[in-house]
């Protein structure tokens, strides 16, 4: 063979995922009091980023130092100044403008009624909760929704089915290729990205495909090469696909974002949280308004002092490259912030245009609702109405939700009308309230009682599904004791 030194030039299309991009799905996944967490974090270790309150104190102390040396007033005793700053105290009342309404003075009060958001707690989920919890957002028959709940049921902590395909379908007595469905439902559309996957080559292609990255070569690398790559023969990696060994150290540093373990995230154990709203929905007059909830949350800016150190050069190429890269990820960060309440605001307002009648008659009026309906409205995809639905906390007048709680699918009564699963629930929950504790209902009671009274047909084992749900024990256990 003859080999001879050669200089060759290549064209290839690659899409990276930029950390700005890993960035933004973090930040748009965060719940709110998490999002705060990771907002004052980065404020301590990037000097770029400065909070605006931060940002305000700094104008207002230089402005009180110049006052100080041009006016000696000011140096009066403190009696002085305590009795000017009572002469000069502002009713809240006198800063709003004559125009504004009563109405729309309560709402700005009820804006900030801390005691609505300090009485309502919420607990994480175990792994098998959330992944439950995606289920039963999405249209499935009876049996497609045993198979899921056997898949879930099979997923360990880490977030990887133990069981086979085949083992699953034996224990069912159902059909291979529809277990193979549900779970290629489950790897495709629910999160943690990865959840399902039967070994870590799996797991990490979910992930890519899902990034939009198939094309990529961290996805053959990782598709063809990966015992190469966990052993760091990166050299043998370079020369079967024909590459530079730079490209490969490229690609290895987009595979090291991707996560190993997705269900890990479930494992640690966390303290309850408020649960502070997201979005606010006030009426004002006849309309309703939805506002994004700024109220302590971190206001970022950048630092004009280290901006100005920036652009002086004044400095050694390893301090201007660290700068460089601090003012980069501030402005990064930045922009996902924004981005995220941008997109929590549009799927807010795109779910209230379908279930508009809640606001008004609570559970009693959601309708039906299924995650690509809102991905259509709101023109987004079904993942990122997934990632906004979970943990992001809506204040309504009926009350503080949680953005997924609006989602369900439909049962048919008959005249053809479909009627949300939550409302089904409702009344199933209302029936129990109201029955007799020397005889409470059955569950063959209920189903009995809802195809009379509401024309709704449902199998018995699908009420007795809705009751756990609803943590109602069975019959035998409602039964007055004495």
């Amino acid at each position: 063979m003859d080999l001879k030194p050669a200089i060759e030039m290549r064209q290839k299309l690659q899409l990276i995922m930029t950390p700005r991009l890993q960035q933004a799905i973090k930040v748009l996944a965060m719940p709110r009091l998490e999002l705060e967490q990771h907002l004052k974090q980065e404020l301590e270790q990037n000097p770029i980023l400065i909070s605006e309150e931060e940002l305000e104190l700094e104008m207002e102390t230089e402005e009180e130092e110049k006052q100080q040396e041009l006016d000696p007033e000011l140096n009066k005793p403190e009696e002085n100044l305590d009795r000017q700053d009572n002469e000069t105290d502002i009713s809240w009342e006198d800063c709003f403008d004559d125009t504004y309404s009563v109405s729309e003075k309560e709402a700005w009060e009820h804006h900030y009624d801390d005691d609505l958001y300090r009485e309502d707690i919420a607990k994480q989920d175990s792994l098998q909760d959330y992944l439950l919890e995606q289920l039963e957002l999405y249209p499935l028959s009876d049996e497609k929704y045993r198979i899921g709940e056997a898949i879930i049921g099979n997923i360990d902590d880490d977030g990887y089915l133990k069981a086979s395909v085949q083992e699953i379908a034996k224990d069912l007595s159902c059909n291979e290729t529809e277990v193979e469905e549900i779970l290629k439902l489950i790897q495709s559309s629910f999160e943690p990205m990865g959840v399902g996957a039967r070994d870590f080559r799996e797991c990490l292609l979910i992930q890519i495909k899902e990034l939009g990255l198939e094309d990529t070569l961290a996805a053959k690398i990782v598709d063809k090469y990966l015992e190469d790559f966990e052993k760091n023969n990166l050299l043998n990696i370079a020369t079967a696909l024909k590459v530079d060994i730079e490209d490969i150290l490229e690609a290895k540093e987009e595979i090291k974002k991707l996560e190993l373990y997705p269900g890990r995230q479930f494992a640690v154990s966390t303290p309850i949280r408020l649960k502070i709203p997201d979005v606010i929905i006030q009426k004002i007059g006849d309309e309703y308004q939805f506002i994004s909830n700024d109220d302590g949350m971190p206001k970022l800016r950048l630092n004009k002092r280290y901006l100005d150190i920036l652009s002086s050069n004044n400095m050694s190429s390893e301090e201007q490259s660290w700068l460089e890269n601090s003012k980069r990820r501030a402005i990064d960060l930045m922009k996902s912030v924004e981005q995220r309440r941008r997109t929590v605001l549009n799927v807010t307002e795109s779910i209230f245009e379908v279930q508009k009648d809640f606001l008004e008659e609570g559970v009693k009026g959601l309708k039906p609702l299924l995650l690509r309906q809102i991905a259509e409205m709101a023109n987004v995809h079904e993942s990122t109405v997934s990632r906004v639905s979970r943990g992001k906390y809506v204040q309504t007048p009926q009350g503080i939700y949680e953005l997924k709680n609006f989602f369900s699918t439909g049962v048919e009564d008959d005249s053809g009308r479909q009627t949300s699963t939550t409302v089904v629930k409702d009344m199933i929950k209302e029936m129990i309230e109201t029955e007799d504790a020397d005889k409470p209902y059955s569950d063959k009671d209920i189903v009995d009682i809802l195809l009379k009274k509401k024309g709704i047909a449902m199998a018995r084992r699908t009420v007795a599904k809705y009751r756990r749900d609803l943590n109602i024990p069975p019959s035998p256990k409602r039964k007055k004791k004495w």
